[in-house]
């Protein structure tokens, strides 16, 4: 049976798999944002220039063959999230007081 949007320990493990996407796409796409941003305001060219394509111009000293950039790995099993070790049906207890 699948575990229902409301579930505790779901949420908890959603919010961790949520905190690695962050850290591994969403953090590094914005530090590009605000250096680019950065160089903007001083006057600073950001964008590299395009080299010409290998195959359109193969004489052309500097050009370069397109290559195909991969994608970050995300890995989004339990196994692989850090601090999803601590989380079972058993994790969040209430803490009693005794009096």
């Amino acid at each position: 049976m699948a575990k229902s949007l409301r579930s505790k320990i779901m949420r908890r493990m959603r919010k961790l798999k949520r905190g690695q996407i962050d850290k591994i796409v969403m953090k590094p796409r914005a530090d590009k944002i605000a250096n680019n941003l950065e160089a903007s305001l001083l006057g600073q060219e950001y964008r590299e220039l395009d080299k010409k394509n290998a195959f359109l111009f193969p004489n052309e000293k500097d050009s370069v063959f397109p290559q195909v950039t991969p994608a970050p790995m995300l890995d989004l099993r339990s196994a692989f999230i850090p601090g999803s070790g601590r989380e079972w049906s058993g994790a969040k207890v209430k803490h009693r007081t005794i009096t």
